[in-house]
């Protein structure tokens, strides 16, 4: 049946089919309308994806978070995006396993904003600027759940090493009182129903992933042009990248606050190379591995940093003296351990400047899809 142009809808609908007006109405307004196909007479639909776990340290990188041999850049871009959008729906939609979902649903979203910073030049700055802030504020919506796990499983982190050493009832007031708030999180999450909220904006981003122009005889989108079939395309987005990481990490020699951003960047890189890895699958792999064990490195420094601040401020959560005064130096010892760790992981990580890294790589790319050369 041949197919009809169905305009992107700035609302959604709720469980009881009222109406609902997406939430970041006026944000995206001014941004040309994107349409998909559908068939005539039928609304349009959208096959969740089944969520399949991530790559853990040291796996090969699956080719739904990867280009693929012979794929134009645009198609690959998108497909990737749009997948990632669909696991963070299907996340959300886990029910009694919401804890993990959200988990996933973060991930994903990052890792959608990774690819965003990689065409920024391509797609325009004011759309980077405005997908970006729309998954970014999902994100947010649903992080003091996630927030709230990560303090159970970093005072984890510190206690396992110490188990026989420590009497069995150590820190089980903070433990305790952790997991309450845990629970308390989860029950205000589903109270204010922000899942569904961030469910509406993703469907709504989803939607817009889906209309990006990916084919050349197609002309033009009105203001937004197909993403070019060659490395130039990413090349300013990955410089930028890789620019703030190292700048970030030359700060946090003497800015512990740098330790954060320095986390951040160091993520979108790894996402990045991932996204790239079947350039050189052994070699940027490998830079994608070291890029994680940067990133889970200096995250779980900066947990044990939230953790150590909570305790000192909030002292009721640890009220004898020499147990807080033993967990802040058992804290302390772990966060000098992992920044050396950091320091030796950022130095091969970071090793190039910029425009040499992505020189490196667009040779790597040159290589395995060499560009067609002129006749004259």
């Amino acid at each position: 049946m041949e197919g009809v142009a169905a305009p992107i809808e700035s609302s959604t609908r709720g469980s009881g089919g009222e109406v609902v007006p997406l939430p970041i109405e006026g944000l995206t307004s001014g941004i040309e309308p994107v349409w998909v196909t559908v068939e005539e007479g039928r609304a349009p639909t959208r096959t969740a994806r089944p969520v399949v776990p991530l790559r853990g340290h040291g796996g090969p990188v699956g080719p739904d978070v990867s280009i693929g041999a012979g794929e134009p850049l645009a198609v690959a871009l998108q497909r990737i995006c749009v997948g990632q959008l669909d696991r963070t729906l299907v996340a959300l939609g886990q029910g009694a396993d919401l804890d993990d979902g959200i988990h996933t649903a973060r991930k994903a979203m990052k890792r959608t904003r990774a690819i965003l910073r990689l065409c920024r030049y391509e797609i325009g700055d004011r759309v980077f600027r405005v997908e970006n802030v729309v998954l970014r504020d999902a994100a947010r919506r649903i992080s003091p759940v996630r927030d709230a796990a990560v303090r159970l499983e970093t005072l984890a982190i510190i206690v396992a090493p110490h188990e026989e050493q420590l009497v069995p009832e150590a820190f089980a007031f903070l433990r305790t009182e952790l997991a309450r708030r845990h629970r308390e999180q989860l029950e205000s999450l589903d109270q204010t129903g922000s899942v569904p909220e961030v469910t509406a904006m993703v469907e709504a981003a989803r939607s817009r992933y889906a209309g990006w122009p990916t084919d050349t005889s197609d002309g033009r989108v009105p203001g937004r042009a197909v993403i070019s079939d060659a490395f130039d395309a990413v090349e300013p987005g990955l410089r930028r990248t890789y620019r703030r990481g190292r700048r970030a990490m030359a700060s946090a020699r003497t800015s512990p606050e740098s330790f954060h951003e320095w986390r951040k960047s160091a993520k979108y890189l790894r996402y990045q190379m991932e996204t790239l890895e079947p350039v050189w699958p052994s070699v940027l792999g490998g830079l994608a591995r070291t890029a994680d064990n940067l990133s889970e490195t200096l995250g779980t420094e900066h947990d044990l940093a939230v953790l150590s601040e909570l305790v000192t401020d909030q002292q009721n959560l640890s009220p004898r003296r020499g147990e807080r005064k033993l967990l802040l130096s058992l804290i302390g010892h772990k966060q000098q351990s992992l920044r050396e760790e950091a320091w030796v992981l950022g130095t091969r990580v970071y090793a190039e400047s910029p425009a040499g890294f992505t020189a490196r790589i667009g040779s790597y790319w040159n290589a395995w899809r060499p560009p067609i050369l002129s006749n004259s």
